[in-house]
């Protein structure tokens, strides 16, 4: 019984240590569902901001994609519709995040930590164009994750450090004399540039480089202040927020103006006037010409200046002496009132007039000719030539003289001559003036002797001076004639065999030879040892296939 009771009393209920376990366990239950749905509420609020993110992040690069550049702060932090309107993939649900009530956008430009508000930190490329401008060339995208306690980010794909991107293009626009001018591409997000300029290509840091930073806006600039006639080396860098310098462009290596030597021309027209043409230079508001009959160095010696507008480059000097040399240079007067380097010095001389020579020369003898021609009054001499086929000149002669005279020509020939004027050492042209022909004087110290000669046998080889030979009995008697006549003029001889007698009792017949052109032996063909022969002779000159002075030597004979 005792046991019986003893059942019964713990059957109607639990102890309070039993109920205070209930209690812990429900409690521990209860907790561990709280936890597990908050972790589920964050986890999901985890993978919205991941999805919103990712959306986000393949919008920017398509918007990439179409512009080369991405949003700024100022475009993806507008009002949803407006960066709707940038982003069309992109809407209020996917801007919001999760745990943000402020608004239809929870992306700014601010830096997000785990103990902040939620929202989409959009983190440019730190410059003021990215900032506040109207572009950015890389972004960070970062939200905060509930689940581990973390920071998560995505990056750009086209986020690159901007020093180790490509230089602007660089290219020139214009030369001067001081000044270069150049133009280059645009750099995104740049906040300046730096020109360096330099007279070598090392661009060590000397004094000879010119670092220019500009405006972030500006992508050409004029560099002044250079010398002329000088190669410069230059290039430009884009220079971006904090510090950071881009990557430099490509170098150019200009050479600044100079009126060059070949660019100045003096020539001249007559004996009064000189034309200087130098050609038009780049950026010339007017020109300055110099004119003087002397140089010494590189300068012009008392210069006449004379000034033209800059649509003159020709300029024709008058009223000039005859036979002068004038010395010209020029120079420029360049826009903002610099001036060009003095061109190199050219010159010109004046025409000297050349002297008329139309009187027919004056035969003064068969051996002398005198030219004559009408005065120059800026000549100070005269030079004189002759010809005798009006090709080959010889016999130079310089005379202060209107006139001169040849001595010692040739009988029966042409000359030609010709005169032209100088003034110092300038001359005019050749003035040619009418040939003239010489006379032909008649012989001199001619005549004539007889002397026996022999005549070829049938088996002799050659005419042998001397009597009767030994293999023959053919001989004859003959005349020695002779003449002298001057220089270009020959002599022409002629003998006649009027009778030849045998033993001087009957006449065997005449021989007349032709005139021949020098002073020889003639002879008789026949007879025997006592045939005698009677002669006639002449002499004359000839020049040009006519003879001249023709002189009758008389009879001779018998022989």
């Amino acid at each position: 019984m005792k046991t019986t009771a003893t059942h019964s009393s713990r059957a109607s209920g639990f102890t309070l240590i039993e109920l205070i376990v209930v209690i812990v366990v429900i409690g521990i239950l209860a907790g561990l569902s709280v936890f597990g749905f908050t972790r589920f509420q964050a986890d999901a609020r985890d993978a919205q901001r991941a999805s919103s993110a990712t959306v986000l992040a393949e919008s920017l690069e398509k918007y990439f994609d179409a512009n080369g550049e991405y949003p700024s702060c100022t475009e993806i932090t507008a009002p949803a519709t407006t960066v709707n309107e940038l982003l069309p993939n992109v809407d209020a649900a996917v801007l919001t995040a999760p745990g943000d009530s402020s608004g239809d956008n929870s992306v700014r430009c601010e830096t997000l930590e785990l103990t902040s508000s939620d929202f989409f930190e959009y983190q440019g490329d730190g410059s003021s164009t990215c900032t506040s401008g109207g572009s950015c060339i890389s972004y960070t995208l970062r939200y905060k994750s509930e689940s581990d306690g973390e920071i998560k980010e995505i990056q750009s794909r086209r986020s690159s450090d901007v020093a180790g991107g490509n230089g602007p293009a660089l290219t020139l626009s214009s030369v001067g004399f001081t000044t270069i001018n150049v133009t280059w591409t645009e750099i995104l997000n740049s906040s300046g540039y730096r020109i360096q300029v330099s007279d070598d290509n090392n661009f060590d840091g000397g004094d000879d480089i010119l670092d220019l930073p500009e405006s972030a806006a500006e992508s050409t600039h004029q560099v002044t202040g250079l010398s002329q006639n000088t190669q410069y080396w230059i290039r430009v860098q884009a220079l971006f927020s904090g510090g950071i310098e881009g990557q430099w462009s490509n170098t150019l290596s200009p050479t600044t103006d100079e009126i060059s030597a070949s660019s100045l021309i003096a020539t001249a027209n007559s004996g009064s006037q000189i034309t200087v043409d130098w050609g038009p230079i780049a950026n010339a508001t007017s020109y300055t010409l110099q004119q003087a009959t002397s140089v010494s160095g590189e300068d012009l010696v008392n210069p006449t200046e004379y000034t033209t507008d800059a649509s003159t480059t020709i300029l024709a000097r008058t009223g000039l002496d005859a036979g002068v040399e004038y010395f010209y240079r020029v120079k420029a007067t360049i826009t903002g009132g610099l001036e060009s380097p003095w061109s190199e010095i050219r010159s010109a001389v004046t025409f000297v007039p050349a002297p008329a020579c139309s009187a027919t020369p004056t035969l003064n003898s068969n051996t002398q000719i005198t030219v004559n021609w009408q005065a120059v009054s800026v000549a100070t001499s005269y030079r004189v030539q002759r010809s005798t086929n009006n090709s080959t000149w010889t016999n130079t002669t310089t005379t202060t003289s209107t006139s001169q005279s040849f001595s010692g020509l040739s009988n029966g020939t042409t000359y030609y001559f010709r005169v032209q004027a100088l003034v110092g050492s300038v001359q005019s042209e050749w003035d040619d003036c009418p040939s003239r022909t010489t006379g032909v004087s008649g012989p001199s110290s001619y005549g004539w002797s007889a002397r026996a000669y022999g005549v070829r046998a049938w088996n002799a080889v050659s005419w042998m001076p001397g009597g009767e030979r030994t293999y023959g009995n053919w001989w004859t008697n003959g005349m020695y004639i002779y003449a002298n006549c001057a220089s270009g003029a020959s002599p022409r001889v002629q003998l006649q065999s009027y009778y030849a007698y045998s033993n001087n009792t009957s006449q065997n017949g005449t021989l007349t030879l032709s005139w021949t052109s020098s002073s020889q032996d003639r002879y008789v063909v026949g007879g025997s040892g006592s045939w005698k022969v009677w002669w006639k002779g002449w002499v004359a000159c000839q020049a040009n296939g006519t003879r001249y002075g023709q002189v009758y030597l008389g009879n001779a004979g018998p022989y």
